[in-house]
């Protein structure tokens, strides 16, 4: 039984990289017939006042919502819990925590620093259908280059260091667990396919990379300022998931493929999908496997 669901998860993930890698080569076939420039020209512009400070303050609330959500945690002190169990629940807690409070003060920042607010940093409902094709596209091109991108990773770590143990991310390994009981399974899987998709393009695409294309020096007919700050934030972004070192390098190239549908749509909403795509796909898999 397992076999065979191994195998239909095979065939779904080939024609979901046939799919992307499609989306890819039309996207290339356009540009080119449309005579090649900067594939960012004409993209909408954002008007803000993200100066350094709120970059600074937005950094200073994650910092200050991990303190907290880690005081929170650990408040749960489970009876009969051995230490090791105990930790990862507690994490887990803590991530939702730190999640929610990074969600609430990005919300607040955007609010009082864009033009028309929310609406201003690409929250709209306007345009809600064209953001869901938006998404579905970019989840089919993330999927496929992330996922050769991973593959390669893992290649290049097994050739190089066959006897390194590659960790595993702590949500697997706590929904993994048997002695997890079901509201830290049930908080593990809301704070990965909700929460953490839109806390972090919240920060990374909303503030820090539009912050980012704001105060790096601009040239005259030059959008470089605007390709900096995306590969600037999905530098960062990568950064965040050092815990899983292997996956950093994938998880970088989802972030400029978030990033530039970003600045190319100006939705924020479209980034959130393919990340909640991204997101409940890796966790249907886990289930399932």
């Amino acid at each position: 039984m397992l076999a065979l669901i191994d195998s239909e998860k095979d065939a779904v993930d080939l024609l979901l990289m046939l799919a992307g890698g499609g989306v890819v080569l039309a996207w290339l076939i356009g540009w080119w017939r449309a005579r090649p420039r900067d594939p960012l020209r004409g993209a909408p512009i954002r008007l803000n006042v993200l100066s350094p400070a709120w970059l600074w303050l937005a950094l200073l609330c994650y910092g200050m919502a991990i303190l907290v959500a880690q005081s929170v945690a650990q408040l749960y002190a489970p009876v009969g819990l051995d230490e090791e169990n105990r930790l990862l629940q507690q994490s887990i807690l803590a991530g939702l925590v730190m999640q929610t409070l990074v969600v609430a003060a990005c919300l607040w920042i955007l609010r009082q620093t864009f033009v028309a607010g929310w609406r201003g940093a690409g929250l709209s409902r306007r345009r809600l259908r064209s953001d869901v094709c938006d998404g579905v596209l970019g989840f089919l091109v993330a999927f496929s280059l992330c996922t050769m991108t991973a593959w390669l990773t893992t290649e290049l770590v097994h050739l190089f260091a066959p006897s390194v143990e590659l960790p595993v991310h702590t949500v697997f390994e706590t929904l993994e667990r048997p002695e997890t009981p079901p509201v830290i399974g049930f908080a593990a899987i809301s704070g990965a396919l909700l929460l953490a998709p839109l806390a972090e393009e919240l920060l990374f695409r909303g503030i820090f990379q539009t912050g980012l294309h704001r105060v790096l020096p601009a040239r005259f007919g030059s959008l470089r300022h605007r390709w900096a700050a995306i590969a600037i934030a999905s530098f960062l972004f990568g950064l965040l998931h050092l815990p899983v070192p292997q996956h950093v390098p994938a998880l970088t190239v989802l972030a400029l493929i978030l990033g530039y549908q970003y600045e190319r749509t100006g939705s924020l909403i479209v980034p959130i999908i393919v990340h909640m795509l991204f997101n409940g796909k890796s966790l249907l898999w886990h289930a399932l496997g």
